[in-house]
């Protein structure tokens, strides 16, 4: 989790656009509920990320919405109290 927690925070929005989408690929392969649920700390700040790309970059935006609509279908419970 914390490769993923530093790479939310780089300065390029690209890079957390693309670690956005690969937590979220990440995410999905799991089956154990529990272990996807532990990432559930850091959804408010993917949501924030989503925002600031639909600004800047609609295409990339969309996508990213896309990547977290994906996860939310399969672990729904992951936004717990976030959103």
């Amino acid at each position: 989790m914390n490769l993923f927690k530093h790479s939310l925070n780089d300065p390029e929005v690209k890079v957390q656009v693309a670690t956005l989408k690969a937590l979220t690929s990440f995410l999905t392969c799991f089956e154990d509920e529990e272990e996807v649920l532990k990432y559930k700390v850091i959804m408010g700040q993917l949501i924030d990320l989503v925002i600031l790309v639909l600004k800047t970059n609609e295409d990339e935006g969309k996508a990213s919405l896309s990547s977290l609509i994906e996860l939310t279908q399969s672990y729904g419970e992951i936004w717990g109290t976030n959103i």
